[in-house]
């Protein structure tokens, strides 16, 4: 159902950006390779939807991306910022830095990058079950 669908993509979404978001302690390197996967693969995903049914097949993913990009982008950089504060401070000795980053980094992501990945879910799902 559309219900589902939306339920499936928001929650696929959300827990992809938030360990974006949380790995980034790891001096930056999940999030990095996470951006180059992405970037990749929406880069082919478009190519071929293109190839195949022209570009105006892109019109029909651009609603949702509107919301999920930025969302994803976000989560990207909260994580890149992790890891630069656990790299420049250390994880032991800038406890509380880290700690500090971290404590801002939830608080993002709960009033700006969830709220954004929920309307892109419903964008999506909704997109999705009207073109089958």
């Amino acid at each position: 159902s559309a219900a589902e669908l939306i339920l499936f993509i928001f929650l696929n979404n959300l827990q992809v950006s938030f360990f974006v978001m949380v790995f980034g302690v790891f001096l930056g390197v999940f999030p990095f390779i996470t951006t180059i996967t992405n970037g990749y693969l929406l880069g082919f995903v478009a190519h071929e939807a293109v190839a195949v049914e022209g570009i105006f097949s892109l019109w029909r993913i651009f609603p949702h991306g509107i919301f999920e990009l930025p969302a994803v982008i976000f989560s990207i950089g909260i994580g890149m910022r992790l890891g630069i504060t656990s790299l420049r401070y250390g994880i032991s000795k800038g406890k509380k830095r880290v700690g500090y980053v971290f404590r801002e980094a939830l608080r993002f992501f709960v009033f700006v990058v969830f709220p954004l990945l929920v309307v892109a879910g419903i964008i999506e799902g909704v997109l999705i079950a009207l073109s089958v």
